[in-house]
């Protein structure tokens, strides 16, 4: 294409730009985004007006043509794994080949971004990657402009904030921290200390949980808990058998000790308070 029919394509291409509000302008690698959104579901409006901003794309995106960005709305293209929010860079052309994306504007007033494609009998098609959208047959004497072919998309990776990624910093902290303390000694230390308290068996159910919570056995491995009961305790009079405890996991005794409720517990009044308090004995003894 020579220099003089490449101007007035692309004047000729400015000037419905600008006349629906756009400034658009040719760029070597800063792209300049434009606020309004292209549909990609049934034609809508596009035009309106470009932001101070621009974004940037590879030299390898940049040809003999512009380039200009703007956002998708829509999920007709979500199979071709263009969705809602992502950013459609566009090279500015009118031709196109079957199978490209392009962006294309109807009645110069509306534009779709869909896959471009003639049939056997001639006629052009703007076909969705959606099951839920027809395609559209662009019928003879529909005002219909191809603008440019969709050459790339970005899309945005959610970024978490600041105080999130501290909170998630020390969560991890925290747990490192409580499983290096957490020694067998400090086991032994913390069973014995509430052995004192445990009038029937299957109060051992709260150390158990907090147990759990401490990640210092599994979750219902109530074998493993007892076997270590039976040690630090082997002539406690008071030890359970494994169903015993399995039985109290019920309501809100199968939470973390921490989410426990008096009115959500297989236990009432002071016999909950009581589990309650052997549980935070058996925390505190745990974190010495």
């Amino acid at each position: 294409m020579t220099k003089r029919l490449l101007e007035q394509e692309l004047n000729e291409a400015f000037a419905l730009l600008r006349r629906d509000g756009y400034e658009p302008e040719l760029c070597s690698m800063a792209v300049p985004y434009y606020e309004s959104l292209a549909m990609c579901g049934e034609p809508d409006f596009m035009y309106g007006d470009m932001t101070d901003e621009s974004v940037t794309i590879p030299k390898s995106l940049m040809g003999s043509r512009p380039v200009f960005a703007i956002t998708v709305k829509g999920d007709s293209m979500k199979d071709a794994g263009i969705m809602p929010g992502d950013m459609a860079y566009v090279e500015m052309r009118e031709e196109v080949n079957d199978g490209d994306i392009v962006l294309a504007c109807i009645d110069n007033d509306s534009c779709t971004i869909k896959t471009y494609f003639c049939d056997d009998n001639g006629q052009r098609w703007l076909l969705p990657r959606n099951r839920d959208y027809k395609p559209i047959l662009l019928k003879e004497g529909m005002n219909v402009r191809i603008m440019g072919k969709v050459v790339s998309i970005k899309r945005e990776t959610a970024r978490a904030s600041f105080r999130d990624c501290m909170r998630i910093l020390k969560d991890a902290r925290e747990e490192q921290r409580e499983e290096k303390v957490i020694t067998r000694e400090k086991v032994v230390a913390a069973i014995r200390k509430v052995a004192g308290e445990i009038a029937v068996g299957r109060m051992w159910y709260a150390a158990y949980r907090v147990f759990v919570d401490k990640k210092v056995v599994r979750e219902n491995d109530y074998e493993g808990f007892l076997s270590l009961v039976e040690e630090a305790v082997p002539e406690h009079p008071n030890i359970p058998k494994a169903v015993e405890l399995s039985r109290m996991c019920i309501d809100s005794f199968r939470k973390p000790l921490a989410l426990w409720e008096s009115e959500n517990a297989p236990v009432q009044g002071k016999r909950f308070k009581d589990y309650l308090r052997i549980g935070r004995l058996t925390q505190e003894a745990l974190m010495v």
